[in-house]
């Protein structure tokens, strides 16, 4: 499916397009990112914790402070952190084999709030300064001889995880998130939300809802499209078709449909779970 101009009872000029499928080899669980006071420590003292998952023995790396730096250099990565000298805590760098949903350890990375300036870690500046930044990227063996096209090619795969601290009532500090963006073959997409495939929890394991697959207009074809704005997927693309030339209305929210995104649901991702049901890439 291409971009399709709107006529007759196409009234809102809603798109319709394909988005390519890009698997992610490497995930911080966001939801699972949080802060715990260290106790037997009397001051602003806190251990970093979270669940990851790498198909690949990856580097993951912890920024403090950091300042954003975007490059229009094909050479190198497009986007780059930058740690000033004054910083009490400089980046730091671990190796981890592959695994899926790995616990960070425990104690591992501690921040000592007393450290900083409160307005430096409680804000931050889109697309240039975040108080905490931590990429994961794939840590791929040495190139072989025969494969060094394939090598460069795939080489740069990094997810990157974008947050900043508050102080809640209690004088207690807590994570929170901002983003999350993907760099794949030098290219930075940014990850968002879609709603449509819940997980169900079964014998310990974090499942997708198999009865959730069907389009809900047909409820017989396996639902293939995203509603923009809102972030639903819920819709074939044959039945988006006849959704354009109504109303161009989300057949779950009833929200004026912007574009229609189509995507390819996947069973390859480092949790196990489906790609692009959790997250859809979109470019930045």
């Amino acid at each position: 499916m291409g971009n399709r101009g709107t006529t007759g009872q196409d009234n809102d000029q809603s798109k319709q397009s394909d988005t390519p499928v890009i698997k992610n080899h490497n995930n911080i669980r966001k939801e699972t990112i949080r802060l715990t006071k260290v106790e037997e420590d009397e001051g602003e003292t806190y251990a970093l914790n979270f669940t990851f998952s790498c198909s690949y023995d990856c580097v993951l790396t912890i920024y403090l402070c950091s300042t954003e730096y975007r490059s229009s250099d094909k050479s190198g990565p497009p986007v780059y952190f930058h740690t000033p000298d004054y910083v009490p805590e400089k980046p730091v760098s671990y190796k981890f084999s592959k695994g899926i949903r790995q616990k960070f350890p425990e104690n591992e990375y501690i921040i000592d709030f007393s450290k900083f300036k409160e307005e430096d870690i409680t804000s931050y500046k889109e697309d240039e300064y975040y108080p905490i930044v931590m990429t994961i990227e794939t840590d791929y063996p040495p190139p072989v001889k025969d494969n060094l096209k394939t090598y460069h090619k795939n080489k740069r795969q990094a997810q990157i995880t974008y947050g900043y601290f508050a102080k809640i009532t209690n004088g207690k500090y807590q994570f929170r998130f901002n983003k999350q963006c993907f760099l794949f073959r030098n290219k930075l997409f940014k990850m968002e939300d879609i709603y449509g495939h819940e997980k169900q929890e079964e014998d310990g394991k974090n499942e997708f809802d198999e009865s959730q697959k069907e389009c809900v207009v047909c409820y017989s074809n396996i639902k293939d499209t995203i509603v923009y704005p809102c972030k639903h997927i819920c819709l074939c693309s044959q039945c988006t078709q006849i959704v354009r030339m109504q109303n161009s209305k989300c057949p779950i929210c009833r929200r004026q449909a912007e574009k229609f995104i189509c995507i390819q649901i996947e069973n390859a991702t480092p949790d196990g779970n489906r790609n692009n049901s959790d997250e859809n890439s979109a470019p930045i």
